[in-house]
């Protein structure tokens, strides 16, 4: 009986031990959410799925990939009609969470908008054929 008693108690102060850590960590999180712009070119579309070239440099290619749901809203043309290549804006919330005395984290980037800007560049049929040609 007594090892019960103890078992029980030392069970109680665990179980508030846990709960007064997680108390002080939610206290010490600040969550924070921006809206956001990218512009760039589509390097790969999906019906839940897109990602966005936004900038390029000697180093190599920035992009960012975002999940597509059923709230996102297309402007100017529709999904199934975007192609690669096609400059698009992508307007998002990004939900940030920063620790005391840490950098902030992106913990989420909802998709708002995609708003399609300009179609993909075209190849020139003559830069095509010379290019086989080439080959």
């Amino acid at each position: 009986m007594k090892r019960l008693i103890s078992i029980s108690l030392v069970a109680a102060v665990l179980s508030a031990g846990l709960v007064a850590y997680a108390v002080c960590a939610e206290e010490e999180t600040k969550t924070e959410v921006l809206t956001k712009e990218t512009v760039g070119s589509i390097s790969a579309i999906s019906k839940n799925f897109i990602s966005v070239e936004y900038a390029a440099d000697e180093k190599g290619a920035y992009e960012m990939a975002f999940n597509l749901d059923n709230d996102v809203r297309f402007e100017r043309k529709k999904q199934k009609d975007l192609v690669t290549g096609d400059i698009v804006a992508v307007v998002y919330d990004e939900t940030s969470e920063t620790k005391k005395g840490e950098k902030p984290r992106v913990v989420k980037r909802q998709v708002k908008t995609v708003e399609f800007r300009q179609p993909a560049p075209q190849t020139a049929p003559e830069e095509t054929s010379a290019a086989e040609n080439k080959e």
